[in-house]
């Protein structure tokens, strides 16, 4: 990012400072190649908005786009704490989630990766396919 497009966007993130929200699925792909190591790589995207030299990672270089504390603290906190009228977000259900998870499980992750990442998610939910009987009232 440089010249002309850095300063529309840094106007961008001013103007904008109370509607915006950051968030991440760094992480959430923890057997993706690209994401062995979800806590640098949150701290590199962080960086970008907090550090005033060039940052170089990932084979590139990236200038960044430092902004005032008082529009970070907005952004990576205060906006969401206000969207949630204050309350620290609630923890997934997990009976909210395991229609998904059967979802997947049924009809979406085709693939070696989407499989692996579909076992990882049913572990961490402690997820056990609903047998036949059960389905059916037995």
């Amino acid at each position: 990012m440089c010249g002309v497009a850095k300063d529309k966007w840094t106007d961008f993130f001013l103007k904008y400072q109370d509607r915006i929200i950051y968030g991440t699925d760094i992480g959430s792909n923890t057997l993706d190649d690209e994401c062995k190591e979800p806590d640098a790589l949150v701290h590199v995207v962080k960086g970008f908005f907090t550090q005033c030299e060039t940052i170089c990672e990932f084979g590139d270089r990236f200038s960044p786009m430092p902004l005032p504390k008082k529009v970070l603290e907005k952004i990576f906190s205060s906006n969401m704490l206000k969207l949630c009228n204050g309350d620290t977000p609630k923890a997934i259900c997990n009976s909210a989630i395991f229609p998904e998870i059967a979802f997947e499980e049924n009809y979406g992750a085709k693939t070696p990766l989407a499989l692996q990442n579909l076992e990882a998610l049913k572990r961490a939910f402690d997820y056990v396919k609903p047998s036949v009987d059960s389905k059916l009232g037995k």
